[in-house]
């Protein structure tokens, strides 16, 4: 499932127990900390805001797993 909204998230877990969960840009996630957040969430993938510098992306991508 794609997904942006944390209570979606929470509610989608408990009913899609092995379902895989990617996070849309419409979550606004900018930095390796919100990713974190999203991961223990038990999101498995991230799409990052087309917003972010070549840099950015690739200084997040250092930080975390998606």
């Amino acid at each position: 499932f794609i997904v942006h909204d944390i209570g979606l998230i929470l509610e989608a877990r408990k009913i899609f127990k092995e379902a895989k969960f990617i996070l849309s840009t419409l979550a606004g996630c900018f930095n390796s900390e919100a990713i974190e957040f999203y991961e223990n969430l038990g999101v498995s993938a991230v799409t990052l805001d087309r917003q972010l510098s070549v840099e950015e992306v690739s200084n997040i991508s250092k930080k975390t797993k998606s």
